[in-house]
Parts: structure tokens; sequence; C-alpha cells
């Protein structure tokens, strides 16, 4: 199979020396270099544009309802600091943002709101938790990312198209489009994971035992590392819908209900997907149980029929003297003695193999 998820080496992460202080930036040599990309809107207007200068963000915030800050790459430390000097992130929050793999969580200061989850991204068929961390401020929403994804994509399009909900209501829509978005990448993959569990059962009765079991141990991989990333993205979504942790218009409750109902889903089809992986586990050590019972039965049987002609063998191969007594080995002076022997054995195994037949004991499936 060419399409079964694999695991690979974890990708070096950025990890603060033990000790270190409080807001300690640190970034992993091959980081990609810090980008931004701005997109900043009203219900009638729209510009969206790379943005060279963050001295810009404060004249922006005034003339525009919603500005959406891109950040993509996290190699520029200067960079990343001047960010968050404009729009006003803590040095605490920054270092989540730097150091990777953060468990899902939201953060209230003040009137702001820190926001860090795990998204789902395939890599040449491998499964890899990307973490996206927002801010928002007032009318202002940061998003950082450690590497250029097509997440944002449809965000962007249907915000151009203009006269929806993204251009209607405010920056609260907007976080509520992108973590939706966010979510809904996971069910790609977890469908991927499906097929290629489908795909592996068909093969337990056709491939060798132990590969049917070591792609299905890679899927279950897989399946660990998405529940370990939806599980605390449920608690987010609880803690959004709390309106005194992030307030938000009443109108919008049925949207994050829905995302709640979506992180729901996701974690359902992991288990069902595991569920599923542990059955073929079973079915692939029952197949490998029966045939091991064949080939004992297929020796049993062999060794069944060899043990009587060995004891002929035996008898007609002892070394009694026929001239010390008439009743010693009289066969071995007739001239068709050997052929007799020869024609006794031939006779008790067929006797053995036809009798084994009559039980069904030859045959592969009992009727």
């Amino acid at each position: 199979m060419n399409n079964i998820l694999k695991i690979k080496k974890l990708k070096k992460r950025a990890r603060l020396i033990p000790g270190a202080s409080p807001g300690t930036l640190i970034t992993v040599d091959g980081s990609e270099p810090s980008r931004i990309f701005l997109v900043a809107y009203g219900k009638d207007d729209l510009i969206e544009r790379p943005l060279a200068d963050i001295e810009e963000i404060p004249k922006l915030t005034v003339k525009w309802p919603i500005v959406w800050m891109q950040v993509t790459g996290l190699g520029d430390q200067e960079m990343l600091k001047s960010v968050a000097e404009v729009s006003g992130l803590s040095t605490l929050s920054l270092e989540d943002i730097a150091n990777q793999n953060q468990r899902a969580k939201i953060d209230i200061i003040d009137d702001n709101c820190f926001i860090s989850l795990q998204g789902a991204h395939l890599n040449d068929g491998v499964f890899e938790a990307k973490q996206l961390d927002l801010w928002v401020r007032k009318n202002l929403v940061t998003t950082f990312i450690e590497t250029d994804l097509e997440w944002f994509v449809s965000v962007q399009n249907r915000i151009r198209k203009g006269n929806n909900n993204l251009r209607i209501f405010g920056s609260e829509y907007l976080i509520y489009a992108i973590l939706d978005t966010v979510i809904d990448h996971y069910f790609p993959v977890l469908e991927s994971i499906a097929d290629n569990l489908y795909a592996l059962e068909q093969e337990v009765f056709e491939s060798e035992s132990y590969r049917v079991l070591s792609a299905v141990n890679r899927e279950r991989r897989n399946l660990f590392e998405i529940q370990r990333a939806l599980k605390p993205m449920l608690e987010l979504v609880q803690s959004l819908q709390k309106q005194d942790a992030f307030p938000y218009p009443s109108e919008l409750d049925p949207y994050f209900r829905d995302l709640r109902d979506h992180v729901h889903m996701a974690i359902d089809a992991v288990e069902a997907r595991r569920e599923h992986a542990r059955t073929i586990i079973d079915m692939v050590m029952s197949v490998s149980n029966h045939r091991m019972s064949e080939t004992m039965k297929v020796l049993t049987i062999i060794a069944t029929i060899f043990i009587p002609l060995s004891f002929i063998a035996g008898v007609f191969g002892m070394n009694f003297d026929p001239s010390a007594s008439p009743f010693n080995m009289p066969e071995l002076r007739w001239k068709y003695g050997y052929f007799f022997a020869l024609g006794l054995m031939l006779t008790v195994g067929v006797g053995f193999a036809l009798y084994f037949k009559k039980k069904r004991w030859l045959n592969n499936e009992n009727d």
C-alpha cells in the first residue's frame, strides 16, 4: 500500500533550557523567516497585502473595523518581539508561540484573549500536528503559525466575496471561522486513516502478518497523536462558549455550539478508527493462529502416518540370527521379504490416509 500513513522521526522543536527566565525565546536552526500578511476589512471594503512596517498597525486599527495580521514563520525573534510590542502580546504568550507543541488552551488577559491549539497537517502522507496561536485585542486579530499552510485560504476567500457573516460581524466571528477551518482539516486526515485501515483489513488474509501489524501500529500512533491534540481542544471550545471568558454577541452562540459539535465528531471518529485498528489486530492474530493450527494439523497427520511405518522398519531391522532359531526373523531368508516389508508399509500409509480423509481431517474446512 502506497498511501498508508507513516510515522517518521519527529521534527526537532524549540526547547527551553531548564531554569530559563520566563519569556525566553528559543528558535530552532532552519526555522522559516518571519513574514507578515495583512488583511483589513469592513462591510464594504477590503485590503490585502504583505506588511513591511509594523508601525502601521495602530493607524490601521483606527481606520478598519477588523485587522487580521498573519505572522508566518518563527525564525525572526526581533520581528516577533516587534509584533508583540505593537499588539500588546505578553512575553509569556510569546514564549508559548515560539516554543511549539503547546497544549490547546485559552488565556484571558485583561480584555484580550490568547488562544493556542494544534491543527492537522499531512506531510507526504505523514500526520503532523501544527500549532496555531491567536492573539485577539479589540479589532486586531494576530495569528502565528510555524510554516505556510492552506488553512486560511477558505477564510480569506469568504472575506473577499463580501456580503457574509465575516464582513458583517466583528473579530469574534473571524475567530470562529479560523477555529472552524482548523478543526475541519482533521476530517480529511481521519478519512485517509479510515481508507488505510479498510485496505489493511482486506490484506489480512493475503499479506504477511507482521507487515499488516506494522502498518496498523503506524495508524494507531497517528490516531493517538490526533486524540492528544483534540481532547484539550474540546476544553478550549467549551471555554469559548462561556461568554464571561470570551465575550461575543449572542447571535454567534449557535456557531460556537457547532464548533463544539465538530470537535466531538472528530473525537468520535478517532475512537471509531482506534476500535477498527484493534479489530484488525485481533483478526491478524486469529488468522495467524489458524494458519499455525493448519500447519500443526498437517505435521501431526504426517507424524501419525510415519509412526507405524517406523515401527515396521524397526521390527524388520532387528538383528536376530535366523540360523539360531526358525522363529528368528524367517522373512530375512524369504525371496520376497524386502518387497513384502515395503508393501506392508505402503498399505499401512495409504490406509491411514484414507481413514483421515473419511474423517475429514485432511479438508481445509469442516463441512
